[in-house]
């Protein structure tokens, strides 16, 4: 298992992104995001990029009234992945009690709103999933404008030594 990891570490760090330097992301999930992504410039807006995943939201309506709901469409993968990493995120240490992800424990505890202040088993399990679909969406986004914003660099700079002269 050791020399595996090592492996997608050597890969992961050819992808020219830097997926594992976010908290609580390791060398498997960011090898397997790469994997599952591809090329992130394929995607035009980061719009396309939510509902490949799957996490993008669906509006439904008549008579005045929309209702939001998850895509059922996309990589179910990518979007397991997604869940995961958020999972993670919110993960807190048993013996300090500091989360793993600070800053995405606070923005899944503002969207619990009044909830958070309950014990985990007291909570609305409705409010909880949508909290977390929520935090997932985050995630994609952040991933997305990283991913594209490195790969851009990384092009750019081959760009650059090409046109030197040697």
């Amino acid at each position: 298992m050791d020399e595996v990891r090592e492996h997608l570490g050597r890969l992961v760090a050819e992808a020219d992104y830097q997926l594992t330097d976010i908290p609580g992301i390791d060398v498997v999930m960011a090898a397997e995001l790469i994997a599952l992504v591809g090329d992130v410039t394929r995607f035009p807006t980061v719009d396309k990029f939510l509902a490949y995943t799957g996490i993008a939201p669906v509006t439904l309506g008549s008579g005045g009234h929309e209702s939001r709901f998850k895509s059922q469409f996309g990589r179910r993968e990518l979007s397991a992945l997604f869940h995961r990493i958020a999972s993670t995120q919110l993960v807190v240490h048993r013996k300090t009690g500091v989360p793993r992800n600070p800053a995405a424990k606070a923005y899944y505890e503002k969207h619990l709103g009044d909830q958070a202040a309950l014990p985990p088993g007291k909570r609305d399990r409705k409010r909880q999933k949508k909290a977390l679909l929520s935090l997932m969406r985050v995630q994609a986004i952040r991933f997305y404008k990283l991913m594209k914003r490195q790969k851009l660099a990384a092009e750019a700079s081959r760009a650059q030594e090409a046109a030197q002269p040697a």
